[in-house]
């Protein structure tokens, strides 16, 4: 159970934060991480970091969150928005055309 995922550090393959917003839940990270830059949009899916390694900087997006608790729900709506675009049913047709077109000169 979890009111907000939050997810720290560098990671830049971690896909993660898609589980998340997948959720429905409030997103917390740095650009640091894997997917961040599709799914986390400050203020509106949850808050953006702009430096991992920032201690004021977690405190700081902590107290935000904390802050803006009466629109948790609205984050998490808007961040499974988001991660959408991700699913397997929008991406498998363009993952199809491009093993199809491996090896293919234009």
């Amino acid at each position: 159970m979890a009111d907000v995922y939050v997810h720290g550090g560098k990671e830049p393959a971690s896909t993660a934060l898609v589980i998340g917003a997948i959720s429905h839940l409030p997103l917390i990270s740095s650009l640091s991480v894997g997917c961040a830059a599709d799914v986390v949009r400050d203020g509106e899916t949850g808050v953006l970091l702009t430096d991992c390694l920032s201690v004021d900087g977690w405190v700081a997006a902590f107290r935000r969150m904390m802050s803006d608790s009466d629109r948790w729900g609205d984050y998490g709506i808007n961040a499974r928005i988001a991660s959408e675009r991700l699913d397997c049913d929008n991406t498998i047709e363009n993952l199809i055309s491009v093993i199809k077109n491996v090896g293919r000169t234009s």
